[in-house]
């Protein structure tokens, strides 16, 4: 087996990368390690919360040349950071209660060692997305499971002829 040789293009990527997530202020780019092989972008490392390790991602993706990136970053929640499952159900709960775009009452959540799964049903998929956004930043959130389904309501014929 050859070791693969990194071409000019993908150390160009990985600088731009380094630089993209070094001037966003979510990012602490010193806990994660960037590698690009054939502009796919491999992000490993450790943080210490779901919403950098989604903001390194996105930082990722909006460089030129980058076609699909690899999140391997781990989230370990500092002990005196910490929540309970039974602490961040609460702030699901009251987070999707207070999000004005979120139909909370068609929304169930479970919490196991803080990750977060979403369930239920809605009618816009912009629902869905604005659900599983109003929680991926909550304190103590390890990671996100949206399995809330997409399920428009039913037109009758004559009111499409109107």
């Amino acid at each position: 087996m050859t070791a693969r040789v990194q071409t000019k293009h993908d150390l160009h990527i990985q600088q731009e990368v380094l630089r993209e997530m070094n001037w966003d202020t979510r990012v602490e780019d010193q806990e994660i390690t960037v590698a690009v092989v054939d502009g796919i972008v491999s992000l490993t490392g450790v943080t210490d919360s779901y919403a950098k390790k989604l903001a390194a991602q996105d930082a990722a993706h909006r460089v030129a040349g980058v076609l699909d990136v690899v999140n391997d970053i781990q989230v370990r929640i500092p002990r005196g950071k910490a929540r309970s499952d039974t602490e961040i159900a609460k702030a699901v709960r009251s987070a999707l209660e207070w999000d004005v775009w979120v139909p909370e009452e068609r929304i169930k959540s479970t919490v196991s060692d803080g990750w977060v799964t979403l369930e239920g049903e809605v009618e816009i998929l912009r629902e869905r997305a604005d659900a599983e956004r109003t929680i991926r930043r909550l304190a103590g959130v390890c990671g996100v499971t949206n399995k809330i389904e997409v399920r428009p309501p039913n037109v009758a014929a004559e009111d499409l002829r109107e």
